[in-house]
């Protein structure tokens, strides 16, 4: 853009003089001031250097920074002048060795090298993110059917006149995971649409990195469709020999994705993840358990097998569980105590809720089937990254400094407990036994693996069991190996005779040479890409795929043409056809030798007879044996020395003999030393067979002595994976039980302490009643106590009998 503006004033196209008037420019010199209107070629096409003054560098800069914010990037000068290949010079900057992206360029020089092309220049060099594809590429891995990937432009279009009612896989990313030869771990985010899922995802792939390489939109449209992988393997930090693939998915409740469309990305996700992600925001309390209601769905579509859909296998190859709440701004507690996210979740979120209703019901139930799906779960919130909405727009291209210090250490913390607890992923079948059986994941895997998930949710009449997928990808994956072996094999063994026949391709090899190669070739093949086709020592754990696993293997014992019996090797396929060929350029050899060496040494003899005699004959026959059995090589070698002996030999000494008329006698006993020397030849080579018969039956025992203890060793390791496995889930039954009893044991107390304090207020109400009683009885004693008593009148008349004397007297 600094380009871009000068140029437009050193062509006049901007007019400068109102630059010089509000003092934007500072001419240092005569000829360093591009101030000629266009015209002038020579002024224009010539090396200039400019000093801009502060005023106009933070014009460029302001004008610089929004082009960034438009196209998400971060700011970065010098990557500007990198890209537009201007030389960059800050002088501040060689006196601190220190930059920053907030203080103005002081007395930036600017030096370009062709004036006269400048617009053709800054068409042909757009400022784009080249980081973003070349250092931590980004690939879909499924794709809606309604959309498509241009590889060279790295977009993705949609097309809004197809319906979306299917996935499609993209071929390249997927031919990127079966290469991988390592152990694989997977680990996902999904979410609703636009919370932030694609900067946890590229935070996991390449932390710290901006910009992000998963594609942060700042609109409210979603900028994720389908499935995207990392194109890149990262080393798993704990485990040795595994790679980790991180997968952002495409966002649910998206208006223009179907529930349907939702529900086919949750299976394929859930299914090939072995760390599953979450991504929400709100808060852990009961109704965020709508927001995980896909659970009840998925344990409806997936089956483990034709004939077990309870889920009850659903914890032995489900994925661990992170719920991750974003924008959390409060510390989550109990009874005034701050605990981790996990505990609150377990004792808040997945808590036993009492209720009839129907809505409490279902979420009851919902509680329970989350806890037997998952093998383990986890919870973890991150505060907000930034307050400013600005900030926030950019969050995928700004530096990580540059966001808010706690957000910072939380989402350090989140990739160490991630990176920490995510495992390879393994397919998990049931033998015929009911005994359990995990396979680990390597590329080849997790690729076929990938395409049945795919192929299941794509057909609605189609129920994904995961034994028989399981079964089905093993089945492709031993194919496949059968097929990569025999390839190995075959070059192997072509580059190993080549080397041994020194270029030449007629030349012949004996046999032995070629079954040591043949031993040797297939000792590497099934320690390489034919390992996965040994069949384990035992049949303890019989099942379709073990049967599968020794039908290919046998399959590939016979394309190859071995045999454990040494004799019997080479009876058929690739052997067969190595030594046929061989046998076949051995007789070729060894005849053309015995032909010309014949006409070059014995023919003059035969011709001229009477300058020779039968001690000459001989002597070339010697040292044509000799010759012939240090130069020629091969199976045929005896059988064509034999002939040779039997027929033209002998002819030649018959013919010598009607030329010459030499002693019979001589003849024979010469003829009986040679069949006595042919004797003891074959003896010693008889004895040198058996020899190589013995050596290489031995290395066979140590080959398969060798297979047998690797074989020992991975059913060991395996067993231990089982072992693990078992604990952990033997831990996960204790944890959850555990809970449940200290839940139980909770509302016990709750209402023994409800009940107390019934009794308690019973007790204080009926001595209130008992006090209030008395203190009636008190009161009315007292009202008697303090009345006067009460005066009683009785009227006694009193008669005196008339004798008496008297009148009668009143008695009070």
């Amino acid at each position: 853009i600094i380009f871009h503006v000068y140029f437009r004033m050193a062509s006049g196209s901007i007019d400068h003089q109102s630059c010089l008037a509000n003092n934007f420019w500072k001419q240092q010199s005569k000829s360093s001031v591009p101030g000629r209107p266009a015209g002038n070629k020579q002024r224009r096409e010539r090396k200039t250097v400019i000093n801009l003054q502060p005023e106009i560098i933070s014009l460029l800069q302001q004008k610089y920074d929004e082009y960034c914010q438009e196209h998400h990037q971060a700011p970065n000068v010098e990557q500007l002048c990198r890209i537009l290949k201007i030389k960059y010079h800050d002088p501040e900057k060689e006196r601190s060795r220190t930059s920053s992206l907030s203080r103005p360029i002081v007395n930036a020089q600017l030096q370009h090298e062709d004036v006269a092309k400048g617009d053709e220049f800054i068409a042909t060099k757009k400022l784009q993110n080249i980081d973003r594809c070349e250092q931590y590429p980004v690939w879909p891995l499924v794709i809606p059917n309604n959309c498509s990937y241009d590889h060279d432009t790295g977009r993705m279009s949609v097309h809004p006149d197809q319906q979306r009612s299917h996935l499609v896989l993209y071929p390249p990313a997927l031919e990127f995971i079966r290469n991988i030869s390592s152990k694989i771990a997977t680990v996902s985010i999904v979410g609703r649409a636009r919370t932030g899922k694609s900067l946890i995802a590229g935070e996991l792939y390449a932390p710290g990195k901006t910009p992000c390489p998963f594609d942060l939109g700042h609109q409210m449209d979603a900028c994720t469709y389908g499935i995207w992988v990392s194109a890149k393997t990262i080393g798993h930090p704990h485990q040795r020999d595994t790679v980790i693939l991180v997968f952002d998915v495409e966002g649910t409740g998206f208006h223009e994705a179907s529930k349907q469309n939702d529900m086919q990305l949750m299976v394929v996700t859930l299914l090939l993840s072995s760390y599953f992600i979450y991504n929400s925001k709100g808060a852990f309390d009961a109704s965020a358990l709508d927001e995980i209601d896909f659970v009840t769905q998925l344990t409806q579509t997936i089956h483990t097998s034709p004939s077990d859909d309870s889920g009850q296998d659903f914890k032995k190859f489900f994925p661990i569980f992170m719920w991750l709440l974003r924008d959390v701004h409060l510390s989550p507690t109990i009874d005034g105590r701050k605990v981790s996210a996990r505990q609150y979740f377990t004792e808040k979120v997945l808590k036993h809720e009492r209720g009839m209703s129907k809505k409490t019901r279902a979420r009851q139930q919902l509680r329970e089937m989350f806890m037997e799906t998952f093998q383990k779960y986890d919870a973890f919130t991150l505060p907000m990254p930034h307050a400013n909405n600005e900030m926030l727009r950019q969050l995928g291209s700004i530096p990580r400094v540059q966001l808010e210090r706690e957000f910072n250490h939380q989402l350090h913390s989140l990739y160490t407990q991630i990176m920490h607890d995510v495992k390879c992923k393994v397919l998990f079948t049931r033998t015929a036994s009911g005994g359990e059986q995990y396979t680990q994941c390597r590329g080849p895997h997790l690729a076929q693996w990938i395409e049945q998930c795919v192929e299941s949710v794509n057909d609605p009449n189609k129920v994904p069991q995961i034994s028989s997928m399981t079964a089905a990808v093993m089945g492709n994956v031993y194919r496949e190996c059968k097929k990569q072996a025999l390839q190995q094999y075959e070059k192997l063994m072509r580059d190993g005779l080549e080397r041994r026949r020194q270029g030449d391709e007629k030349r012949a090899l004996d046999e032995k040479d070629i079954i040591d190669l043949h031993i040797t070739v297939l000792d590497s093949v099934l320690s390489h890409s034919g390992a996965t086709l040994q069949p384990p020592k035992s049949d303890t754990a019989s099942n379709a795929i073990n049967e599968e696993q020794l039908k290919t293997f046998q399959e590939l014992m016979e394309a190859i043409g071995h045999d454990k019996d040494a004799n019997a090797i080479g009876k058929r396929g690739i052997m067969y056809q190595v030594l046929t060929q061989n046998r076949a350029l051995s007789k070729q050899s060894c005849e053309v030798f015995l032909s010309e060496y014949f006409e070059r040494n014995m023919q003059t003899i035969l011709e001229k007879s009477q300058d020779y005699e039968i001690r000459h004959v001989i002597e070339k026959f010697k040292a044509l044996e000799s010759e012939y059995h240090a130069k020629c090589s091969g199976p045929a070698k005896n059988e064509c020395w034999a002939e040779f002996q039997s027929k033209r030999m002998k002819e030649a000494l018959q013919f010598f003999e009607q030329c010459k008329g030499f002693n019979l006698q001589i003849l024979r006993k010469e003829e009986e030393a040679a069949a006595q020397r042919e004797q003891e030849r074959l003896l010693k080579q008889e004895f040198e067979s058996h020899k190589q018969q013995s050596q290489q039956q031995k290395q066979l025992m140590q080959n398969e002595l060798k297979r047998m203890e690797n074989q020992r060793k991975a059913e060991m390791e395996q067993q231990q994976l089982n072992l693990r496995h078992a604990q952990q889930r033997l831990t996960d039954l204790q944890n959850s039980h555990n809970n449940h009893k200290a839940e139980l044991m909770k509302q016990k107390q709750a209402e023994i302490a409800a009940m107390n304090q019934r009794m308690s207020q019973l007790s204080q109400q009926h001595q209130q009643q008992m006090n209030t009683k008395v203190s009636e009885m008190q009161s009315r004693i007292n009202a008697l106590a303090n009345k006067p008593p009460a005066v009683v009148t009785r009227t006694v008349h009193v008669h005196h009998h008339h004798g008496g004397g008297g009148g009668g007297c009143l008695v009070m």
